[in-house]
């Protein structure tokens, strides 16, 4: 996929989000993410990239519920952090995996555009 599809593809699922009234007080980070790349200042490339790619991570996090993490993994986490030793490594570890349960970066850009993809047209 290069820059131009993404570019492109990005902005059909901002519109898309746009339009479907979810601008919220909550919503206006992704918003003002988006309009930082359309604005008529000079970014670098790859200021531009990030700034889209945290749009999608964001739009993911707003779109997608979070759910409980599943007990095995619980289960895991716990047996591994009964391991260590040293107090300040086991707190360290145990904040760490807070969000193990979460997809990927890579995951949740590849669910937006399969979305986007799947989604009727107008």
């Amino acid at each position: 996929m290069n820059v131009g599809l993404i570019l492109y593809s990005f902005g059909i699922i901002s519109v898309r989000f746009f339009l479907h009234g979810e601008i919220n007080t909550k919503s206006l980070a992704r918003f003002y993410l988006y309009l930082g790349t359309r604005r008529g200042i000079t970014l670098y490339v790859e200021h531009r990239f990030v700034n889209l790619i945290w749009g999608i991570e964001s739009l993911h996090r707003r779109k997608t519920p979070k759910s409980p993490m599943p007990t095995k993994l619980q289960e895991k986490i716990q047996r591994i952090l009964s391991n260590i030793k040293a107090e300040k490594d086991r707190k360290w570890l145990e904040k760490k995996m807070e969000h193990a349960d979460e997809p990927t970066l890579e995951d949740r850009i590849f669910e937006n555009f399969q979305k986007c993809l799947t989604w009727p047209r107008r």
